[in-house]
């Protein structure tokens, strides 16, 4: 959507983060006016939360037609480059982000700011161990009649099925997205994978994610059951707030979480290496396809002689077949085949 530069503030020599909005949207065009309103009114939502957890939105302005928001800078590392350097962190402190992040969504949430778009890039840990939450609202910023018409916003891995179906959506899509950060930090990979965003989005309506504990038993099974709560399809099935999902991770601190390692080159369970060669089952037959296919198979045999006018030889459509199934067994297919479409037609009827 842009560029986020490492920059200055001459007026107080601090520095920050300024990231560019590309629009395509022109002085010169008619909704120029209507998206300079909702930039302001989405930065004053975003820059109203002041939270130890949340990058501080500073000012929000424009210059040449290109519009932009000015933010804290954070210097440490976003978490994306942690599960894909491969190198986990130690659980117990991955259980303290988590927390981290709950509180600063639990705060969001009761400013009523959704963030919509928690990644693991969005999520900046800094050199004092502290986690910031960046974008708050930008992701907001994409939406609507605006930018992007119709269209659904956010990262395809992290999206909340409700989301993907652009339903109207609340802070509990933010906690979907954050159980599948907690799921990728427990085990290096994705609880939805595909080899296109469809698949991906399917797999997110519809499959059930392997559990962590499956790649690696050592994590508690308290974990395991966070992690899945965070996945549930419904959000009602969800934790419904921040504090409610700290309290479970509050009482893991009697678990002696170190002696849990976790190992991103762990093989996987065998149901995740089959996933994606599983193909697709068809569609079950209703019973109108059931009975053409029998009404078919019925038409597939003719009755009749060659060596004589009286006699009932059931023969295959293709003369090569005949050889290879005995008379007996022809009729007795045919008989079961009739019957059957006897009875489709009887029910239909």
């Amino acid at each position: 959507m842009g560029v986020v530069y490492r920059a200055l503030d001459p007026k107080i020599g601090r520095e920050i983060a300024l990231k560019t909005i590309l629009t395509g949207v022109t002085p010169q065009s008619e909704n120029y006016a209507e998206l300079h309103r909702r930039l302001e009114r989405e930065a004053r939502a975003a820059g109203a939360l002041n939270h130890p957890n949340i990058v501080t939105v500073y000012d929000v302005g424009e210059w040449e037609g290109a519009f932009f928001i000015a933010m804290e800078f954070v210097d440490g590392t976003p978490l994306d480059r942690i599960v894909k350097g491969g190198d986990p962190l130690p659980l117990e402190k991955i259980n303290d982000l988590i927390k981290q992040i709950a509180r600063a969504l639990d705060y969001a949430h009761a400013k009523g700011v959704v963030h919509r778009d928690i990644k693991p890039a969005n999520l900046i840990l800094d050199g004092h161990g502290q986690i910031k939450v960046a974008d708050f609202g930008v992701a907001r910023l994409q939406s609507g009649s605006i930018t992007q018409e119709g269209g659904r916003v956010g990262s395809p891995s992290y999206m909340s099925p409700e989301q993907i179906q652009a339903e109207e959506i609340d802070g509990r899509t933010d906690f979907f997205s954050l159980g599948v950060v907690f799921y990728q930090l427990l085990t290096g990979r994705k609880p939805f994978r595909g080899k296109n965003i469809a698949a991906i989005t399917h797999a997110i309506c519809n499959k059930e994610p392997i559990a962590p504990i499956k790649y690696n038993t050592q994590i508690p099974r308290r974990i395991n059951q966070i992690v899945l709560r965070l996945l549930a399809k419904e959000r009602e099935e969800r934790y419904q707030n921040g504090a409610e999902l700290c309290n479970d991770l509050d009482a893991l601190d009697q678990i002696d979480l170190s002696s849990v390692t976790l190992d991103y080159g762990a093989p996987p369970p065998r149901e995740d290496t089959m996933r994606d060669r599983t193909p697709t089952p068809a569609p079950r037959n209703d019973i109108h396809t059931l009975f053409r296919n029998i009404t078919s198979d019925v038409r597939g045999f003719s009755v009749g002689d060659p060596t004589g006018p009286r006699g009932r030889v059931v023969r295959p459509r293709r003369q090569q077949e005949a050889s290879k199934l005995s008379t007996g067994w022809i009729i007795a297919l045919g008989a079961a085949a009739v019957g059957v479409a006897g009875l489709a037609y009887l029910l239909l009827g």
